[in-house]
């Protein structure tokens, strides 16, 4: 910044603020430059500043899930809002809805009906204040992996069931998964780093001939992913916390791009 005195004419005062502003843009400019790695990464939608981030937001520049390693970009809300989702809707009763041939609530009992005709019951404890102490909520059902999902919740904890619809197993995961567009892969994320009841981190699923499979789990101390989801089916966005020096929880837009090995 230039400090002007007040004689100076308002002229040079706008042709140095001219001049500051150019070389602004130009270096906003510069760090939008591909490096020689970016020109593997495959297409996806532009940001305004596509840089790895930087130490000071407290997450890590780079993120292995599965596999697969990530590049960590910086991201926008807007991006983030834009990726298609499973979110189940508040009531119950609309997430029976659809389903409402093959799913049931009666009392405090909820019944799901399998391909082989024969019904999987969950049954409320609410009454409880001890470790027995249990709700389970139908949220919906992904045909992609031919799973019935239902959110749990504990006396201090919660997590979500993925029940198979031949089978009747119901495969506890930490959050609400989402699909990746080719219906094999699965990711579900937590965030709980203030109250750490819950595992804060991410999982990540693929799908074979026998069902879902737990290929990787990752537990950050510092951050954790409030949710993350597939743009398309190579990048992932996100929505991360970090949790401060004075415990305050600060939340970042990302972009996981995979980096070619």
């Amino acid at each position: 910044m230039y400090r002007l005195k007040s004689i100076l004419p308002a002229m040079i005062v706008c042709g140095l603020a001219a001049c500051q502003s150019g070389a602004t843009q130009s270096s906003q400019d510069s760090t939008q430059t591909a490096s020689p790695a970016d020109s593997s990464r495959p297409d996806s939608p532009a940001l305004v500043r596509d840089t790895a981030l930087a130490s000071e937001f407290g997450l890590p520049d780079t993120l292995t899930i599965g596999n697969q390693l990530y590049r960590v970009v910086p991201s926008t809300e807007e991006l983030f809002e834009s990726a298609p989702e499973f979110r189940p809707d508040t009531s119950e009763a609309k997430n029976i809805a659809p389903q409402k041939d093959l799913v049931r609530r009666e009392g405090n009992k909820l019944y799901i009906k399998l391909k082989n005709g024969s019904e999987k019951d969950f049954r409320d404890n609410a009454e409880s204040d001890g470790e027995d102490h249990e709700v389970h909520i139908y949220n919906g059902y992904l045909p992609a992996i031919g799973c019935f999902v239902i959110f749990r919740y504990g006396y201090e904890t919660y997590d979500v069931l993925l029940v198979d619809e031949k089978s009747g197993e119901a495969t506890p995961i930490i959050g609400l998964p989402q699909v990746s567009p080719d219906g094999k892969q699965l990711i579900a994320s937590n965030l709980d780093l203030m109250a750490a009841f819950t595992f804060n981190g991410l999982e990540y699923y693929t799908m074979n001939g026998k069902g879902l499979e737990k290929q990787y789990d990752f537990s950050p101390e510092k951050w954790g992913p409030e949710s993350i989801k597939w743009l398309d089916a190579n990048v992932l966005v996100g929505k991360f916390g970090v949790l401060t020096k004075d415990n305050d929880l600060i939340y970042h837009y990302v972009r996981l791009e995979p980096v070619r090995k």
